[in-house]
């Protein structure tokens, strides 16, 4: 669901706006969440995409941002912290809570996680830390995360979301649905309903749904919404596990 390296850099960027512009790296190591090699690889695409520059040479380099106002370039138009409950026709998308930590670890299994970055959740707790965490991200307007529910019975079926909001200009899509019900195209319907959202309420250049290649039930939802161009983004290893990524790009248009 969730692409690591592009949060990372979200997260660089909202620590740098915070801190005057500027960090040293060492402190970027202390204080993202997140392992050294990430942060080293998220600052290096953000250096190469123009959002920061480095000045130094490692260990210990300073990472100051290019343009302090880079937010007037990636602002939002939408208030996404507001947006709790998307309706389509045959679903209900619903602001995550603690309350459903339960549904949605027993929606997951190796089968659900097997072409993603994410594992599997051991105990319920990991659960409840993910809750938390785009909970959070939800309220400072930087995610939009919601559990999915079927429309006439209310039963859990997954999760999806935006990510990257209001950081980046390319925020990011991701589904995941239990393995009961596959094949019924609600990723389809989830995945289309978040881009229709995203074009009348955020400013960007396009959405990316990045997708394994060999998941092709996860590739068939934007070839379905019309979306057959896709960037070849190769092997990545991301949290021990390495997957051939592609990258397919909702531009800023009507479906």
């Amino acid at each position: 669901m969730i692409t690591w390296i592009g949060l990372c850099a979200g997260e660089i960027w909202q620590y740098l706006d915070l801190h005057q512009g500027k960090s040293f790296l060492t402190e970027l190591f202390k204080e993202i969440k997140a392992s050294e090699q990430t942060i080293l690889m998220a600052t290096g695409w953000l250096g190469r995409e123009g959002y920061v520059v480095i000045e130094g040479d490692l260990p210990n380099p300073l990472i100051k941002l290019k343009n302090r106002t880079a937010s007037t370039l990636i602002a939002r138009k939408g208030h996404v912290s507001d947006t709790t409950q998307l309706v389509t026709e045959r679903l209900v998308l619903r602001k995550l809570s603690m309350e459903l930590a339960h549904q949605i670890f027993e929606g997951v299994d190796d089968e659900v996680t097997r072409y993603t970055w994410f594992r599997t959740p051991k105990k319920l707790a990991e659960t409840e830390d993910f809750i938390r965490e785009f909970s959070e991200k939800h309220r400072l307007g930087t995610d939009l995360t919601f559990a999915v529910f079927k429309k006439d019975t209310q039963e859990f079926i997954g999760c999806c979301g935006i990510h990257s909001i209001g950081k980046l200009r390319t925020p990011e899509l991701g589904v995941w649905i239990k393995k009961a019900v596959w094949g019924r195209k609600y990723g389809r319907e989830m995945i289309a309903e978040l881009v229709c959202w995203a074009r009348k309420n955020l400013d960007f250049d396009y959405l990316a749904y990045p997708v394994a290649r060999e998941n092709i039930k996860s590739r068939k939802i934007p070839e379905a919404l019309g979306i057959s161009t896709f960037e070849e983004k190769g092997n990545e290893t991301r949290n021990g596990r390495t997957l051939d990524i592609v990258v397919y790009k909702f531009y800023h248009k009507s479906l």
